[in-house]
Parts: structure tokens; C-alpha cells; sequence
């Protein structure tokens, strides 16, 4: 009964202050005039509400089952009017100066530390003053669990929640006598201690880089680094690629064919050394450089398509000739991989973004150097038009 009153209390209270809202920050919502269309409505008794008297019939301002009492310009208004009066509370992810809203200074690690000891130290004395009954263990943890929200890295609110469970569990066993209604909260804190504990671990090993052999670490280096990997995800990701080299015993070999133009693309390659070169309806149209990643919008369009099964067509024929080297890797292995791990889904998606971001631009600059060639050499023509002219008028006189 009790919980029930508090409840209409607060409902009571929540209608109070939009009805004080309304009437402070813009004008009462106001009925539209009645048209002639509006004549046809018929009241619904059950609901208390004039509706159209044909469900899906357009009402005065031109919405479906819109109630009479508010037309569609009005609440556009008072959205409009709830959101701008809102906008100004968004500051942001919380941060921890928020806990010290009168000064706009940046807080420094020591600042932090000293609002965490003040912090800590009031709370342990209101303790003691108000509820002296209360553990010391379950508050610390209340208090580890509100500073964790005030960290925007997700590990160390996975490393505060697995302090707090334990501060929890302690106060349980140790600190109080144990009942039988003890039981549920320490078994849920069980249970999330080594949910976060296995984040932790995943986190650790993504920041873990394996010992790189030279070529690794130049591949590293030249390619992944400026495309946004870290060391611990190069490493997961070495650890899936396959490294392919042609042979030089025949040098007048054709070559081994990484993909041919219009059939289905199923793989991501990277450049390693040798020499790639690029047929377009089957005529030489340039040769890829080392370290450069082959087939990212097709591993776009793979990455984007439902369980990772759409293969974009080749757009070219890549044969890599003799003595060439490089790195490959599937692109079902990839989708795996983004799809088992957020953060390096999202280093992929970057990768594929400053590749094709790099490449445009290369493109763009290779396209103003034959413009330039061009006026060039019809600058050139042209003098050498004006200079025969010229001579052959000097001759005629």
C-alpha cells in the first residue's frame, strides 16, 4: 500500500511539473479551429477522446490517430521547446569534474585523488553519525560503484565492479552474520566477478604484443601502425594471416593471380615486396607498391552484409610476379574477428576508411599531375605553332 501511494505521488508530481513546464517556457497547447471534417468526428465514450470516426482517416493537420486536443505543430513546438530547455545539461560523457561543479578548472590526477579521500571520508563519517549499524564493507562498495561511472574507460569500471563485489562480499561473510537472504546477493556478486575479470583479461591481451621478427615489425611499421593498430591487435591479427611468396625459379612465369576482375573477391591482401601489377580489361594500368593493403571495399561490403556472405566483384586482375610477397588474409576470418571483438571491429573499419581515404587522395594528385602534364604540353605545342608562323612569315617577306 505504502509503495503503491509513493508511486500515484510521483506520477502526480512528474504531470505537476510539465503542466508548470508548458506554462513557464512556451505557450499552453492550444485546440485546432474545427474544419469541416471536423464536424464528421464522433466521441468515443470508452477513452474519453474524440478520434476519427474512420481509424486511419487523416485528422485536421494531417497526422493519423492524433487526439483532438493537440495538433501536430503545437507538439512539434513543445518538443522543440523540452529539447532546447535540455540541450544545455549535456556536457558530455560523465567526467569527474561534474563532482565538482563550481570550478570549470580541469582536474589533474592529484586533484582527483583529493576529491576521492574527501569524497570517501564524508561518506564514512555520515555513516558513522546517521547508520552506525551499517557495514563498512557494503558502503565502500556503494562508493566504488559511484566512481565508477565517473570513468569513461570501460576497464577500469570493470576493474571498480569487480572491487565492489568484493567489498560486498566481505561485508556479507565477514562483517555481518550471515542469513539465509545473504544468499542471492553474494551469488550474483560471484558471478560478476569473473564476467568483468574475463573483459579485463581480453583487454590485457589486446595490449600484449607478441616479440615481431624484423619483416614483422617493418610490415608493422610501414602499413598497420599509420592505418591505426596497435601492437597487441597486429599481433592477433598476424596470427590469422597467411604469408604467400612466388617463386623466382621461372622468372618468365605468369605469375601467381591474387583475383580476377569481376569475379567475387574473398580476400584482403597487403603488399610485402616484389612486383603486383594491376590488369584492367586485360591491359597493364599500374603496379601496387609495397605495404600497401589490397581489396578494403570489398571487405567493406563483406563486413557490412548479413553473417558476412556478400563478395563484391573484382574490379581488376592482380598477378603477383615472381619473386613478389605478400600477406593474406580471408575475409570470413576478418568478419569473425569483428564480430568477436568491438574494439578491433572498429580499428578494421578505420583501417579500410584511411585506406581508401589515402588512395583518393593519390588518385587526386596523380590526376592534377596529367592535367598539369597536359597544359603543359599543349603550351608547348602552341609556342612551337607560334614559332613556325612566325618563320614562315619571315620567309614569305
Amino acid at each position: 500500500m505504502r509503495l503503491r501511494r509513493l508511486l500515484a505521488a510521483f506520477l502526480v508530481g512528474t504531470v505537476h511539473v510539465i503542466e508548470c513546464f508548458v506554462l513557464t517556457h512556451g505557450k499552453a497547447i492550444r485546440r485546432p479551429e474545427r474544419s469541416e471534417a471536423a464536424e464528421l468526428r464522433v466521441e468515443s465514450r470508452s477513452k474519453g477522446r474524440c478520434w476519427s470516426s474512420k481509424e486511419h482517416e487523416k485528422n485536421d493537420s494531417g497526422t493519423v490517430g492524433v487526439p483532438l486536443g493537440i495538433g501536430s505543430d503545437d507538439y512539434s513546438q513543445f518538443r522543440r521547446r523540452v529539447y532546447e530547455a535540455l540541450l544545455p545539461l549535456d556536457r558530455g560523457d560523465f567526467r569527474w569534474e561534474m563532482l565538482v561543479p563550481w570550478t570549470e578548472k580541469t582536474l589533474t590526477r592529484q586533484d582527483k585523488v583529493i576529491v576521492f579521500v574527501t569524497f570517501l571520508g564524508l561518506a564514512i563519517t555520515g555513516q558513522e553519525i546517521l547508520t552506525p549499524e551499517s557495514t563498512i564493507s557494503n558502503h565502500l562498495a556503494y562508493i566504488a560503484q559511484f566512481f565508477s561511472y565517473a570513468i569513461g574507460n570501460p576497464i577500469g569500471f570493470r576493474i571498480i565492479a569487480m572491487v565492489s563485489s568484493l567489498l560486498e562480499i566481505i561485508g556479507d561473510l565477514v562483517e555481518s552474520e550471515m542469513t539465509s537472504s545473504d544468499a542471492i546477493p553474494i551469488f550474483y556478486n560471484l558471478l560478476f566477478f569473473p564476467i568483468n575479470a574475463y573483459y579485463v583479461l581480453r583487454w590485457l591481451l589486446n595490449q600484449e604484443a607478441l616479440q615481431l621478427s624484423e619483416d614483422e615489425e617493418v610490415l608493422f611499421l610501414q602499413c598497420f601502425a599509420p592505418l591505426g593498430f596497435s601492437r597487441g591487435q597486429f599481433s592477433r591479427l598476424l596470427a590469422r594471416a597467411q604469408f604467400e611468396a612466388v617463386p623466382l625459379d621461372d622468372l618468365s612465369g605468369p605469375g601467381v593471380t591474387l583475383c580476377t576482375e569481376g569475379e567475387p573477391l574473398k580476400d584482403l591482401f597487403v603488399s610485402v615486396n616484389g612486383t603486383l601489377d594491376v590488369f584492367v580489361g586485360g591491359v597493364v594500368a599500374t603496379t601496387i607498391p609495397p605495404y600497401q593493403v589490397i581489396g578494403e571495399s570489398a571487405l567493406l561490403e563483406n563486413l557490412q552484409s548479413k553473417g558476412g556472405k556478400f563478395h563484391l566483384p573484382a574490379r581488376s586482375t592482380i598477378v603477383a610476379e615472381p619473386g613478389a610477397a605478400y600477406m593474406r588474409w580471408s575475409q570470413r576470418t576478418l568478419y569473425e574477428l569483428k564480430e568477436s571483438d568491438p574494439e578491433i571491429a572498429y580499428t578494421i573499419q578505420l583501417m579500410i576508411a584511411r585506406t581508401l581515404s589515402l588512395k583518393l587522395q593519390e588518385a587526386r594528385l596523380s590526376q592534377q599531375r596529367a592535367t598539369k602534364d597536359a597544359l603543359a604540353r599543349a603550351e608547348k605545342e602552341a609556342t612551337h605553332a607560334e614559332t613556325w608562323v612566325d618563320e614562315r612569315d619571315d620567309l614569305r617577306c
